[in-house]
């Protein structure tokens, strides 16, 4: 059994995140349950979502509403601490090329001169959470599509002139102020209504260990040095139901397409 947690996983804090791993894996351990030593790190972070193997995981709030929910057990979210009415959610962040901060929502998409980054077509965060900014169904050319790869890679993109328009998960948002000095080549147009966070998962083959789990996860965090805590802008650990993701499945989100 193993454990893959990448949505965060920055090269600044990939070796925070793999502390964090052992203190889990330490706890599961001295209940029998026996896991890699190291986190699965493979370059198609969506394959271990579908893997029976997999102790604990991390997806976006879309492929699990959208499928991934159907081979696994939700845990609850991290709480990184954004400002947000319930610990645990998040928000997505607008960005735009600094000459374009001050045109309206309506003027960037009208514009065929702006092309927007989109890490992936199945992300919640950086594809899906466009719709609020369309309001009503809106359909652009292909061609005002850039396909990015990553978050990191939509920060570039625009900061670069690639492109005009992202949208950025909140935390990562966060994360690259601290890391990445192309924060400081864009410009934060605006932010999403709060969702909830990124699930925590289990394989349906090891839900039996749910309620454990979720409290080693919250133990682990406890347990953590500040510093660690502080580099993962971990606050806690919140359960959640598959329920609370329904909303993402309701409009204005996905209201934004490319054809």
């Amino acid at each position: 059994m193993f454990a893959a947690l990448q949505m965060y996983d920055h090269p600044e804090v990939s070796h925070v995140w793999d502390r964090f791993w052992s203190a889990i894996h330490a706890r599961l351990a001295r209940h029998g349950i026996r896991c890699d030593e190291e986190l699965r790190r493979p370059l198609d972070y969506h394959q271990p979502w579908s893997d029976p193997q997999l102790m604990l995981g991390q997806t976006c709030g879309w492929p699990f509403v959208s499928g991934v929910k159907h081979d696994n057990a939700i845990l609850g979210v991290l709480d990184f601490g954004l400002d947000t009415p319930l610990p645990g959610d998040y928000h997505s962040v607008f960005i735009v090329s600094p000459q374009l901060a001050g045109m309206s929502v309506a003027e960037l998409l009208a514009n065929p001169d702006v092309t927007i980054a989109v890490n992936s077509l199945h992300s919640q965060s950086g594809y899906r959470v466009l719709g609020e900014l369309a309001g009503e169904p809106l359909i652009l050319k292909k061609n005002r599509h850039f396909d990015s790869g990553g978050h990191r890679a939509s920060l570039r993109a625009v900061a670069d002139g690639h492109a005009q328009l992202a949208a950025l998960d909140g935390v990562t948002w966060e994360l690259l102020k601290r890391h990445d000095a192309n924060v400081a080549r864009v410009a934060e147009f605006g932010r999403s209504r709060p969702a909830p966070g990124l699930p925590l998962i289990c394989s349906n083959a090891n839900s039996v260990h749910a309620a454990l789990l979720q409290e080693i996860v919250a133990d682990a965090i406890s347990g953590m040095d500040a510093d660690d805590r502080e580099a993962l802008m971990l606050r806690g650990f919140v359960p959640a139901t598959e329920s609370r993701y329904d909303e993402l499945l309701l409009t204005p989100y996905g209201n934004l397409s490319f054809a």
